[in-house]
């Protein structure tokens, strides 16, 4: 894994081939670092951890990353290191033709469902990192049992603090506005199942073919 270098979320710089590899085994990192702090993960047997660490690694990641780029007012994706993604299409001209295509449709759908919807809704940092919480707490089918069920209660138990957190947040709100963020705020996470798929096939194509370096391990 990568040293835990202070990252730099800031854009500053379009993001080159050749340092793909390394800020995203920086922000891999970071993931691994964040989920150590997660209580209910130590309940889980170690094998049923590894599992779904890899399994809610990318969706997990891709909302981070989303959320820096919203903070930071990026005109674009930050990938962290000072690097970003540009929105910009004459800006995307500069960007290395070998990565192009891989981080166009994956930044293009983040910013559209993501970002742009939860600047209009002035999302909070309890509400991202309660949503940050519930995406690792997903199913998954490698599981065991027992396994399943500790992801399903603490998915219940964050899923209420979430609500409670909104009740509290805007106290003069009627049932129905709170429903109604609430339903908005959990619709972002198969916006972030479907970043995990866009980004499985742009890993598998470009580790088959070691694009940008991208074979080998997270170091």
């Amino acid at each position: 894994m990568s040293h835990r270098s202070k990252i730099d979320w800031t854009g500053r710089y379009f993001l080159k081939a050749n340092a793909l590899h390394k800020v995203w085994c920086r922000i891999m990192s970071h993931y691994v670092d964040w989920t150590s702090h997660i209580p209910e993960l130590s309940q889980l047997s170690d094998d049923d951890q590894l599992k779904l660490m890899i399994a809610r690694s990318i969706p997990c990641v891709w909302m981070m990353v989303s959320h820096r780029s919203m903070i930071y007012n990026t005109n674009g994706i930050s990938i962290s290191g000072g690097t970003y993604f540009p929105k910009d299409e004459e800006e995307r001209q500069q960007v290395d033709k070998e990565i192009y295509p891989f981080l166009k449709r994956i930044c293009d759908w983040v910013t559209e469902e993501f970002i742009e919807p939860a600047k209009e809704m002035e999302i909070g940092e309890e509400e991202y990192a309660l949503l940050r919480i519930l995406c690792f707490f997903m199913p998954a089918a490698t599981l065991s049992p027992k396994g399943k069920a500790i992801v399903k209660e603490a998915r219940n138990f964050y899923r209420n603090i979430l609500v409670q957190t909104i009740i509290h947040k805007f106290p003069d709100w009627t049932h129905e506005e709170v429903c109604n963020r609430i339903s908005k705020l959990l619709c972002f996470l198969p916006v972030m199942e479907t970043a995990g798929r866009i980004e499985d096939d742009n890993l598998s194509v470009m580790t088959l073919f070691n694009v940008a370096d991208m074979q080998g391990e997270l170091t």
